[in-house]
């Protein structure tokens, strides 16, 4: 007995040696690969207002202002955490976006490591090894870094925060629910979107607990912990208003353009400028013209939505296209403005397919993965948080970059689809009639979807057909696409 207990021991440590020997080397592959094109910008400024906005709240920070832009006005349009990290990137090496960009790069290149601990949780096998790297090798997110934007923290806050939940259902530790919280909360003063999520963990705990009074006081211990980083801010932003304003005020101008009757659901810089300069954003941005973007934009939104319900089901659809399709919009407007010069077609169409690509074969082979695996507690929170994620954007406004926060989750699941085709290709043809009959049943489901998702995109090529062959033709790199 003494025997095989050192036996088990030995093999755990050796076990431990080879997670920290393979994260440590998915760690510096993804981070070589994120400091090339960082390193290669050199002096590269930033572009996108977002991008020139959260400077500007970082550098009101570091210099004693307050969280402040245009000259001192306060504000609540932006979450505060992404600025807050950029404030102290700058305290320490000054106003530098090289300095923030390889910042970025590091915290980036941790999310590959968490989706090794999370694939490890969710499958048995190699599938989290797969994940890894493929989240690792993720050819857009190894651009990432060089943008402003709160993805660079977000990408990493939402996997280990869903991580250490998972976690705290196995040890039954309270302070693990009370760090999940924690890490949602930071989530939330990142990108507020993901806040109405923190509601579906109650339900999924309560399902799976064995005692559920002990359940509640589990998700009532995340609240709290949510609650101290989101309550405080929210009490200033309302203060601020003199209304109630949760972590941000940008709501009502995202719904706005959500459901405009012009709009497709997605984001509309014709739609979006011309509000601006109705509400005189552009000549008085001021604290006064931040309220009414978001009040006016809320009752836009909503009489549309009361006047035309048909058209705005449309736009629910609409705004679940845009979030499926593919990741070349970044490529269409830094191109056509000049950023990269002008390329060779061959070379610009590698580019596209180097973007678009891999998004495409991840969410086919994820849907294997989701397919022909069984349910377990695990897999129902991360089906819980896809689930959120997509409709909260179907409900507000849409984009094709807001479905990068979800390639950690669906990488595992697009590895283990990868691995399963073998298995999947002898259960169509095995001798068991019922394996047979359930193996077809649930790829018929996959082939479905999986038509879907091509229609979406052939229809989503077919729309920009006019851009692609402007940017494909001479003098592409200087069409001046909107963003």
């Amino acid at each position: 007995m003494e025997g095989q207990v050192s036996y088990a021991i030995i093999a755990a440590m050796q076990g431990k040696a080879r997670d920290r020997k393979f994260v440590g080397v998915v760690f510096v592959v993804a981070l070589v690969l994120r400091l090339v094109p960082v390193l290669l910008s050199g002096g590269m400024g930033i572009a996108l207002d977002d991008m020139f906005q959260y400077d500007a709240l970082a550098e009101s920070i570091r210099h004693g202002e307050g969280y402040t832009w245009y000259g001192g006005i306060p504000t609540a349009a932006r979450a505060p955490l992404y600025p807050l990290f950029l404030a102290m990137i700058y305290t320490l090496f000054g106003h530098r976006f090289l300095a923030a960009r390889i910042v970025q790069a590091i915290v980036g290149s941790v999310v590959p490591v968490v989706t090794y601990y999370l694939g490890r949780r969710i499958f048995e096998g190699r599938a989290s090894e797969i994940a890894a790297w493929l989240v690792a090798l993720y050819p857009i997110l190894l651009f990432y870094p060089l943008g402003l934007v709160t993805e660079n923290l977000f990408f990493v806050l939402l996997p280990l925060s869903v991580w250490c939940l998972l976690k705290a259902g196995d040890v039954s530790r309270r302070s693990y629910y009370l760090l999940s919280g924690f890490l949602l909360g930071l989530a939330i003063i990142t990108r507020s979107v993901i806040s109405g999520f923190v509601l579906l963990i109650l339900p999924w705990l309560l399902y799976y607990a064995s005692d559920r009074r002990q359940a509640l006081g589990n998700w009532v211990l995340m609240v709290l912990s949510v609650g101290v980083l989101t309550v405080p801010w929210s009490i200033r932003n309302s203060v601020l208003y003199g209304e109630f304003v949760f972590v941000e005020s940008s709501l009502g101008f995202n719904f706005y353009l959500g459901y405009h009757p012009e709009g497709t659901g997605t984001f509309d810089s014709d739609i979006a400028v011309e509000f601006i300069e109705e509400i005189g954003g552009f000549d008085t941005p001021d604290l006064e013209t931040e309220k009414l973007s978001h009040n006016l934009g809320m009752e836009r939104g909503i009489e549309f939505i009361r006047q035309d319900p048909l058209r705005a089901v449309q736009l629910l659809l609409s705004k679940a296209s845009h979030f499926l399709r593919l990741d070349k919009r970044a490529v269409l407007y830094f191109y056509s403005n000049n950023f990269l010069g002008e390329l060779p077609p061959v070379v610009l169409l590698l580019l596209l397919l180097v973007l678009c690509l891999p998004w495409v074969v991840m969410l086919l082979l994820s849907l294997v993965g989701m397919v022909f695996s069984n349910l377990t507690r695990d897999k129902t929170l991360v089906y819980l948080l896809l689930f959120y994620f997509v409709g909260i954007h179907m409900l507000i406004m849409a984009e094709p970059r807001f479905h990068l926060a979800l390639v950690p989750f669906l990488a595992i699941f697009a590895a283990q689809g990868a691995i399963g085709l073998p298995q999947l290709r002898d259960d169509l043809w095995a001798r068991d009639a019922e394996v047979r009959r359930a193996t077809r049943w649930r790829l018929a489901v996959c082939v479905a979807v999986a038509a879907l998702l091509v229609l979406n995109w052939v229809y989503e090529l077919n729309v920009d057909m006019e851009k692609l062959r402007v940017m494909f033709a001479p003098g592409g790199n200087v069409a001046r696409f909107t963003y």
